[in-house]
């Protein structure tokens, strides 16, 4: 489909409701019977539904909504969230009031607005209308608008996220006078969420193939106009069942959201509808309007009932905001696991909002039902096994505390229930009818193969044990041969690709190591696997990522060990935040009180911290923990560099000049050469140079494995979790 097509169907609907509103009765029904193939343009339905809806409101008619969208069976559920915006934006005087401003002007189809052509509305709600259009001035690409009332912090929080599932942003401009800002974003498709419901259970039952949300995610969107890297669809959505294909995106949905809460950005607003899937059927999250974000000191306060947590829930029944409700990641986590148990089942875990009722009413209402729990999810849709009921149950829970961690948490819970094995037995479970009459014979040829197959070693294992003698005799690209070999002949397991990992890293390609160990942690999420992943993305100075992780593998998965921590203290050294250094380092201290490295890197941290503060107690302790590191382990060149370093900068005693020849001395012994010494220390005396020798002398010195440690390595058994 092309943009040719919208104008064309825009045109008809414009003529449409012209004659509508020049006094014709309105009726979108009778539409759509004179012209049957608008029913496959789901927006055209809306359109005409929602504007017959209004003019009939505007003549003073008595409309149930319920009944009314009822006439739309396949659109209903997207119908009845655009006219419940419709009617609280109408009814609702304290949106009205929290609006703060005069009604705006949206602008209309087919004009030009902010250097954009709209080309027709793909949605509106009451803080922003949304278009589709082109840009003139870059080639007339194909983008989306977001027409809105102080869009300006939505856009913000969108600039500082960067993730494959959350909708980027172009660019942003905003009319002073009005606070409505122009967000542009890049189009890909208009299918949502709401679109899966309404078309997957318009017969009231779940749809069995995954294929389904392919083939709403594409439907009227312009592939072409889609970027190559959302063009390729996931297998699970091509050949899975609808189940695997609603874990598939509960999975992708959960890493944006915890991208999202690492950047200190709770979204607040979850639902079908802010749920964008691109023709590839990869979700996208929009609407952040309402999001809660640490830098951003002006924030809404509301959402969409059915889906908000119970902690929001209490927000507005009560005249103060419950601490804390409004910025907890967890509230998302419960929003997900709404989302989640209506698209397995068609229908919502407590229900819609009360017709009638005030917004303070319907929370109060809604609350009770939360607190009285849902009926279990596996027994409205029967594929969905009981460990997956159980999961979007925990999401689910009114007390935050018993919900999952983490967004990270619940994203590798969720990814368990896609494994080989579970996939298998719900096939199976399909086809139990059919499987039972091939079972006896297999069991025969079983039986008959069970004492060859006892003796037969799987290839896998073979190459995985060969790879793990490599690597323990030293012949680090023998082991990384065998281990790729294990790795083609099992590429569901983790144990060969944390092994290639451990090699390559070991053979010094750290980059190239990387891969492994993310694949590891999707196939094994411990804290010990996100650990090596840290620390080979510290390794390649991928800061930010290796934070990510020594905090998925301590905080989430409680992985106890000095290495971990002293590598997460020294990152946040590295990227300056002083205070979350000493503390991980001093836990690294606590687990291993021998631990020379960590003392090393407490020494810097306190020397650094001692830079800004007035008092002299910050370089007393780094002097004290440097004579620790010195202690606790046979002394190498660069640390006794520093040692000489903190003794020049921070000694006020009277041997200070003693210490720095004598540390000086010993580095040179072990190596470090003259040029090292004045590259560490540009500002040493001349008498102290004086003092040195001109050359390190011949005797080799201890290795200095750097200020990050390697986690201890690990061979898990292959077959074994």
């Amino acid at each position: 489909m092309d943009v040719s097509a919208f104008s064309t169907a825009e045109s008809l609907i414009d003529r449409v409701i012209s004659t509508w509103r020049a006094g014709g009765r309105p009726d979108a029904a009778e539409v759509l019977a004179r012209f049957p193939d608008l029913r496959a343009r789901q927006s055209v339905m809306l359109d005409l539904a929602y504007e017959e809806y209004c003019l009939r409101k505007e003549a003073g008619e008595s409309l149930s909504l319920e009944s009314f969208c009822d006439r739309f069976p396949t659109c209903r559920r997207s119908l009845a969230r655009l006219l419940a915006v419709h009617d609280c934006v109408e009814e609702d005087a304290q949106l009205a009031e929290s609006l703060a401003c005069e009604p705006v002007a949206w602008p209309a189809v087919g004009t030009e607005y902010q250097g954009f052509q709209l080309v027709r509305e793909l949605g509106r709600g009451a803080f922003a209308h949304v278009y589709l259009a082109t840009q003139p001035a870059l080639g007339d690409r194909l983008v989306v608008v977001k027409v809105a009332l102080y869009g300006g912090a939505e856009a913000e929080t969108l600039g500082r996220l960067a993730h494959r599932c959350i909708v980027p942003v172009y660019s942003v401009s905003e009319d002073p006078a009005t606070h409505v800002t122009a967000v542009c974003m890049p189009y890909l498709g208009h299918a949502t969420l709401l679109d899966v419901l309404d078309v997957g259970f318009a017969q009231n039952r779940p749809p069995t193939a995954a294929r389904l949300i392919l083939q709403i995610a594409r439907q009227e969107a312009i592939v072409t106009s889609i970027p190559e890297t959302y063009a390729l669809p996931d297998p699970v959505l091509q050949r899975g069942t609808y189940i695997d294909g609603v874990v598939h995106l509960g999975v992708q949905l959960a890493e944006a959201l915890a991208h999202t809460h690492q950047a200190g950005v709770c979204h607040r607003d979850l639902k079908p509808s802010n749920v964008l899937l691109t023709p590839s059927g990869c979700p996208m999250l929009l609407d952040f309007n309402l999001s809660a974000d640490v830098q951003l000191e002006r924030q809404f306060v509301g959402g969409t009932l059915p889906y908000m947590s119970p902690e929001q829930l209490r927000s507005m029944t009560r005249d103060e905001a419950v601490e804390d409700a409004e910025s907890d990641p967890r509230t998302d986590l419960f929003s997900l696991g709404v989302i989640l148990y209506e698209l397995l089942s068609g229908t919502l875990p407590f229900g819609d909002r009360p017709p009638d009722a005030s917004p303070q009413e319907a929370a109060a209402d809604l609350l009770a039902r939360q607190a009285c729990g849902c009926r279990p999810l596996h027994q409205l849709n029967p594929h969905a096994n009981c460990g997956l009921s159980r999961l979007v149950h925990q999401c689910l829970a009114v007390d935050p505390a018993e919900r999952p961690r983490s967004a990270h948490v619940l994203a590798a819970q969720l990814r368990g229930q896609l494994s080989s094995r579970r996939r298998l037995v719900r096939w199976a479970g399909r086809r139990r009818f059919l499987l039972g009459g091939g079972v006896l014979s297999v069991l025969l040829m079983a039986g008959i193969a069970t004492t060859h197959l006892a003796r037969y070693v799987p290839r896998a294992q073979r190459a995985y044990e060969a790879g793990v003698q490599a690597f323990q005799r030293g012949d680090f690209d023998a082991a990384v041969e065998h281990f790729t070999l294990a790795c083609n002949a099992a590429p569901d397991a983790y144990q060969p690709r944390i092994g290639r990992g451990q090699a390559l890293l070991a053979a010094g390609h750290c980059t190239a190591a990387i891969p492994d160990f993310e694949a590891a942690s999707e196939l094994h999420p411990q804290g010990w696997t996100f650990a090596w992943l840290g620390y080979c993305h510290d390794c390649v100075g991928a800061n930010l990522q290796a934070d990510r992780c020594y905090t998925l593998a301590c905080d989430d998965y409680q992985y106890e060990n000095a290495a971990v921590w002293n590598n997460r203290g020294y990152n946040a050294l590295h990227r300056g935040a002083i205070q979350s250094a000493l503390e991980c380092l001093s836990r690294a201290v606590e687990l291993d009180p021998q631990c020379q490295t960590a003392y090393r890197n407490r020494a810097l941290t306190h020397a650094r911290r001692g830079r800004s503060a007035s008092a002299g107690s910050a370089g007393q302790l780094a002097l004290q923990d440097m004579e620790l590191a010195l202690q606790t382990g046979p002394p190498h060149g660069e640390l006794l560099l520093d040692a000489a370093l903190l003794h020049w900068k921070l000694d006020r005693t009277a041997a200070k000049q003693d210490r720095v020849v004598r540390y000086l001395r010993q580095a040179m012994e072990l190596g470090v050469d003259r040029a090292r010494v004045r590259q560490v220390l540009p500002d040493l005396d001349a008498t102290i140079l004086a003092e040195l020798p001109e050359t390190p002398t011949t005797r080799a010195g201890l290795s200095d494995h750097g200020p990050r440690l390697s986690m201890p390595h690990r061979f898990p058994p292959l077959g074994t979790r």
